[in-house]
């Protein structure tokens, strides 16, 4: 673990000290997530390029996803069950 330190609104601040303590964490761990979601927000979009691109080299072959198909099917019943 590494300590920083840095300068944040105060406005900001008071809205953050207000969720915080509806969330009832510490500003640390406030942080520590709204971080990590952002980092993963900006790699998502990198990580699905890659997926496309892999795929677009080498589709997916029929006998390689048949056993998936059923999966997909999203159909009145699966409306009916929500």
């Amino acid at each position: 673990m590494k300590i920083i330190e840095m300068s944040i609104d105060e406005r900001l601040l008071k809205e953050v000290d207000q969720t915080v303590y509806k969330l009832q964490m510490t500003r640390a761990e406030f942080i520590h997530k709204a971080l990590t979601q952002t980092l993963r927000q900006y790699q998502l979009p990198k990580l699905e390029e890659q997926d496309a691109v892999g795929y677009a080299r080498r589709p997916a072959q029929a006998d390689e996803v048949e056993e998936w198909a059923t999966e997909q099917v999203w159909g009145h019943e699966w409306n009916e069950a929500k």
